[in-house]
């Protein structure tokens, strides 16, 4: 039930351009999804991330191109919609391997 409250909340998210919040792995941070489907039976997204924290660094900066990052729905727990403006880098492309089937993308990323 849980991977199906978070598919909506993002499905919403690509639709309006709004921040998600989320925490995986223990971390919590703003993510800006951008496609949403399926690969391999699993649903995943591909999201631009930026703010919290993560294994790696502390804070993640904003317009990097290494902010991009595919992540399987089912791994976000404290999923909820943020208020922070828009991010996008500028190497986004619809062509990309996180999402094999997708379902919704951001409309004039």
């Amino acid at each position: 039930m849980r991977v199906a409250c978070t598919n909506t909340l993002i499905r919403r998210a690509i639709a309006e351009k709004l921040q998600v919040i989320t925490t995986y792995d223990g971390h919590r941070r703003g993510r800006y999804p951008h496609l949403l489907g399926t690969t391999n039976g699993r649903r995943q997204a591909l999201r631009y991330q930026l703010g919290g924290t993560s294994r790696s660094v502390d804070v993640v900066e904003p317009g990097l191109v290494g902010n991009w990052s595919c992540i399987p729905l089912a791994r976000l727990a404290e999923v909820s919609l943020g208020v922070e403006a828009w991010h996008i880098a500028d190497n986004f492309a619809a062509t990309q391997t996180c999402v094999a089937i997708i379902d919704v993308a951001v409309a004039d990323a």
